[in-house]
């Protein structure tokens, strides 16, 4: 059996986009089904832990899931591999911004994003090219097919994208740096490694691993979160929803405002997944989370700025 993300990894990615969109997501739904798709059996659970649906309900959603991760491979496959006409064809009409006003109130840059998955990040990208700003983007490793999204992307959106490595030993006075120059910052939420600093924190139905570096710099300089999250709106396209800014009321170097910064930007994007469940395509990432949370709850939270 494979996991779905392993796709995204490896030459799957350059064959997917070459194939129909139906074709795509009849082919893994079924194998799913079939048992051949590892993610298939623990989804319902996970939805069932979250509490957002029971039984039947549970199989129904993760079974709209997987159909619509068909066309999320697609997608993938043709940022990565395809020609620009291919790019222009495919995404036009299909991807639109949710309340693009939130990005423009912060003009200035001085922000923190925080986006639920990878994906948050290129579909905004597309979808927000006239008001997408140029960024850096926290990676935790070298991916070639990542790597060429970031150029693909680069290219699209006329934007600088400038990666910064979470290995890096002073990457917290440059995220800073980059701050005071109004240059905003884009993190994942799904990052969650031992050697990193997490809080432990409320989401979905349980306690959830989340990075506390950049909630603490958000605190410390009071700089605004803003949350962004993408749901599939109707059949073949995509809503990239920003969230209302967190913003902190006064600066503050203490744990406890850092802690409550992230609560509220988990619960931001829990409230959407719970409005539209069948539209998120990463419940099988909260296994993850909520598991290396047992693990930071018993550990001291460390010093260190990431």
């Amino acid at each position: 059996m494979i996991n779905y993300y392993d796709f995204l990894e490896r030459r799957s990615a350059r064959l997917l986009h070459r194939l129909p969109r139906s074709l795509v997501a009849a082919t893994l739904t079924a194998a799913g089904r079939s048992g051949l798709l590892s993610d298939a059996g623990f989804i319902p659970q996970v939805v069932e832990q979250s509490g957002v649906a029971q039984g039947t309900d549970a199989k129904r959603i993760a079974s709209e899931v997987l159909g619509g991760l068909g066309g999320y491979f697609s997608d993938v496959g043709v940022l990565m591999h395809g020609s620009r006409q291919q790019i222009n064809t495919a995404f036009e009409g299909r991807v639109r911004v949710d309340h693009p006003e939130r990005w423009r109130d912060l003009a200035d840059g001085r922000y923190i994003i925080f986006g639920a998955h990878f994906a948050c990040f290129y579909l905004a990208a597309f979808a927000g090219k006239d008001i997408f700003p140029s960024v850096s983007i926290i990676r935790r490793f070298q991916s070639k097919g990542r790597d060429a999204l970031i150029e693909r992307l680069c290219a699209i959106t006329g934007k600088q994208i400038e990666v910064l490595a979470l290995s890096d030993p002073q990457i917290g006075l440059k995220i800073v740096k980059r701050l005071k120059s109004g240059r905003p910052i884009w993190a994942m939420m799904d990052f969650f490694y031992s050697d990193i600093s997490m809080f432990v924190t409320p989401f979905m139905g349980k306690d959830c691993a989340t990075p506390a570096g950049l909630p603490m710099i958000a605190a410390k300089m009071r700089i605004p979160l803003l949350p962004v999250f993408v749901l599939r709106d109707t059949p073949g396209s995509y809503v990239v929803k920003i969230g209302e800014a967190i913003r902190p009321v006064e600066a503050a170097d203490d744990i406890e405002s850092a802690f409550d910064l992230a609560c509220q930007m988990n619960a931001c994007i829990e409230q959407a997944i719970r409005a539209a469940p069948t539209q998120w395509t990463f419940w099988p990432t909260l296994p993850s989370r909520w598991s290396f949370a047992d693990r930071t709850a018993a550990e001291p939270l460390a010093e260190t700025v990431l």
